[in-house]
């Protein structure tokens, strides 16, 4: 369930990239080129560290997903959130880190996949910078060839993002901070779909549910109405319907850390 397979976004951009296939539906433009904006701060200098506004480990209960990890974290820095997340498997290493302004709009993803296991030094990465903050949202894409492609956009400017990290659903979770039955319908950005950008998404607060693996009564949150998350009272994520469950409620041991590759650096790249 949680081992990393090429999702159909990351085959979409690389045949782009590589002039081999297209994507469907208009959502999507390839260009010439994407304009690349600062990096987004608070006229203060350096963000602080801030406050720890949700953070966590997860792992699978389902043995079919050991060696699966993934670590998450939210922080108020002065006038922004941002979220990272670390997604370790034996084939597959995502870092991702969004930031989002003061009210919990995101204004840029970033993304970079490596392989766990590669004869190259850098990991062979994989990466992408989603800007948010225009009109027109955009993509800029390194393939680990190397070569770099850039595409617009459309479907409106998303508020909120949905990623494999079931952690970073933690800000839209709580800035809605929903009562049981109560849904919104937002547009968002889904890094796992081809056109990336969709309308009209339903997040839904369901009934509250003991949750035995997780050791704790927890908030029930369905994406796209299907899609379960469990969170503590703080709509901060804590498992899936799926088995993911808080680390130190799995037995077997942690995996070894996987390579790092220097480290994420979503200023720089991609």
């Amino acid at each position: 369930m949680y081992e990393r397979r090429a999702a159909p976004w990351r085959m979409c951009l690389l045949g782009l990239a590589l002039g081999v296939v297209g994507c469907k539906g208009p959502k999507r433009t390839t260009v010439d080129h994407v304009e690349r904006q600062p990096y987004p701060d608070c006229g203060h200098g350096e963000l602080p560290p801030g406050e720890v506004l949700g953070a966590g480990v997860l792992r699978p209960l389902d043995a079919r997903g050991e060696g699966y990890v993934e670590r998450f974290e939210v922080r108020r820095r002065d006038c922004l959130i941002v979220a990272t997340a670390r997604l370790e498997s034996p084939f597959e290493l995502t870092d991702l880190e969004i930031v989002y302004d003061a009210s919990g709009t995101p204004l840029r993803v970033w993304r970079r996949n490596t392989l766990a296991v590669t004869p190259h030094a850098n990991g062979t990465p994989d990466i992408a910078l989603y800007e948010l903050r225009g009109d027109i949202p955009t993509l800029i894409h390194r393939t680990p060839d190397g070569s770099v492609a850039y595409q617009t956009l459309s479907g409106g400017r998303p508020a909120a993002v949905i990623s494999r990290a079931r952690g970073l659903l933690t800000p839209w979770l709580q800035k809605a901070n929903l009562q049981v039955g109560e849904a919104v319908h937002d547009v968002v950005i889904d890094l796992d779909t081809a056109d990336l950008i969709r309308a009209d998404v339903m997040l839904r607060r369901e009934p509250d549910l003991a949750r035995a693996q997780i050791g704790r009564t927890v908030r029930v949150y369905t994406v796209y109405g299907r899609d379960a998350v469990f969170t503590d009272d703080a709509n901060v994520v804590v498992g899936d319907l799926a088995g993911l469950v808080p680390a130190d409620r799995v037995r077997s041991p942690m995996p070894p850390p996987r390579p790092t590759f220097g480290g994420a650096d979503p200023v720089h790249t991609p």
